[in-house]
């Protein structure tokens, strides 16, 4: 049987900051059970029967809280997404999607269904809301952004989201669907609004032309760079431990595929990186000088990581010190 493996979701993450601290304490025991061994007693999956994914199930960590877990009859792999109050818990479990992209081989996350609140008649889906529009010229105005539905699906739009993309007329009908999509797809159609090339964009976002996906291997789209954005597989519980101290400094769990290259490639000399300020230098520079430890350092030798001044050397110390072990640090 193939292993086992258990990845926490970004938004995850998000919802564990946003709770009680005393329930943070029951939270990380449950995650630590459940990172172990997911199939263990006492973790009791129940069935959402509305929810927007088959495969979603709630796990109870206390009275109140519950977490929504997403466990496929396909292969090995468990995904920690979301946790909250019970009630709460399965409103975004009926909210949300999760799924592997048939065309972009990512496994995505992504606001699929709006709920409004039970006030009887009058309510309104979302998605054909975001397709009116708001007054009578706007019918016949021309769509931002105009593909052919196959280059959509390419770029990790779901296919149920299409006529949604379509509709949008400017850019800010563009950035209210940001909940709406998930995160690669949204930033692909972004830059296509600013004037980015369509094969540019295809060559960062898009997988090569042929290529095969399995919708059913979670396993393959938790190793796609778009899909560690948003998921990460914990390796240990020291790394465990470190993420939930301090769950939203995600910079040090949650790379950008751009940045991944940059931190896990073998140069043949000095290499240059350049971005504007808040672009994410540093943080690659520490993810990447951790990676040389952990992967190309032999026993006895040391890395040298030298910036320009006292204080901020002393900054990426202490950061470094969040991401490292102390006997990588060493």
């Amino acid at each position: 049987m193939a292993e086992v493996q258990v990845a926490i979701s970004q938004d995850f993450f998000n919802a564990f900051a946003g709770i009680p601290r005393a329930q943070q304490k029951k939270v990380h025991e449950f995650v630590s059970k459940f990172r172990a061994n997911p199939r263990a007693t006492g973790i009791n999956y129940e069935k959402i029967n509305d929810a927007a994914n088959e495969n979603y199930r709630s796990v109870r960590i206390d009275q109140d809280y519950r977490g929504i877990v997403f466990k496929s009859d396909h292969g090995n792999v468990y995904l920690l997404l979301w946790v909250d109050k019970h009630d709460d818990a399965y409103q975004w479990a009926r909210k949300h999607q999760c799924q592997v992209n048939p065309e972009a081989g990512t496994l995505q996350l992504y606001e699929a269904v709006h709920v409004e609140p039970d006030t009887g008649a009058g309510q309104v889906h979302p998605a054909e809301h975001a397709q009116e529009p708001s007054t009578g010229t706007e019918l016949s105005a021309t769509p931002l952004i105009s593909l052919r539905d196959r280059e959509f699906l390419r770029l990790g739009v779901p296919e149920d989201r299409l006529t949604l993309v379509q509709s949008a007329t400017t850019l800010e009908q563009l950035e209210a669907l940001e909940p709406r999509l998930p995160v690669e797809a949204f930033e692909a159609l972004c830059f296509l609004a600013d004037g980015v090339p369509l094969d540019e964009v295809m060559e960062e976002y898009a997988q090569p032309i042929g290529a095969k996906v399995d919708p059913q291997d979670y396993a393959s789209a938790l190793q796609n760079a778009q899909s560690q954005r948003r998921f990460r597989v914990v390796e240990d519980d020291v790394e465990l431990q470190n993420m939930l101290e301090a769950p939203l400094e995600q910079w040090r769990v949650f790379l950008h595929p751009t940045q991944r290259r940059l931190v896990e490639r073998d140069w043949n000399g000095p290499v240059r990186v350049l971005g504007g300020a808040g672009t994410g230098k540093t943080v690659v520079a520490m993810h990447r000088a951790r990676w040389l430890v952990r992967h190309r350092l032999k026993p006895g030798e040391k890395l040298l990581f030298t910036t320009f001044t006292r204080n901020l050397a002393m900054d990426i110390e202490a950061n470094l010190r969040k991401i490292c072990s102390p006997q990588e640090m060493k």
